[in-house]
Formats: C-alpha cells, sequence, structure tokens
C-alpha cells in the first residue's frame, strides 16, 4: 500500500469498514507472522502475537489519524507484543 492507499484505508477503518480491515489483514498477516518468528521461537506463541496486533489494530481504529504507514505501525505493534511476551 502507498501513502494515498493507506490514507484512504485509514479513513475507512475510522469510519468502521469491515472489509478495510480484512484487506489490511490479509495483506500483512503472513509478512508479519514470518517478522514475529524471528523473536519468538514457538508457532503457537507467533499466531497469538500476530492475531493480537491485528485485534489491537481494530479496537485502535479511531485514533489512526496520525499514522503514515499502516505496514509500519502493525510491524512497531507487533514487534513490542513480541518482546513483551519475550519477557514474560
Amino acid at each position: 500500500m502507498g501513502k494515498i492507499q493507506d490514507r484512504e484505508c485509514i479513513n475507512q477503518l475510522e469510519a468502521g469498514s469491515e472489509s478495510a480491515f480484512t484487506a489490511i489483514y490479509e495483506q500483512y498477516w503472513a509478512s508479519l507472522f514470518k517478522y514475529v518468528i524471528r523473536i519468538l521461537p514457538e508457532e503457537d506463541e507467533v499466531a497469538d502475537v500476530v492475531q493480537e496486533t491485528f485485534v489491537t489494530f481494530w479496537e485502535l481504529r479511531g485514533r489512526l489519524a496520525q499514522v503514515r504507514s499502516i505496514k509500519a505501525y502493525l510491524f512497531i505493534m507487533a514487534r513490542n507484543l513480541a518482546f513483551k511476551r519475550f519477557r514474560e
């Protein structure tokens, strides 16, 4: 997604568009999984972190006005959640 597409998706998300969320989920799930598996050793934990990332992203959909890159936002969120699990 480019900057214009990201802005359009964020606007749709803020309006509660489940189809915009589904498109983001389908686009980034696999790459987030591959990223988090480098931090956490267990695939079940990785899947949980990726799922938690998307749940949190959906819950925050009304507060994404300052987000410039959906991809960067998701990867940072996933990384932080993975490190939190790693420390537990």
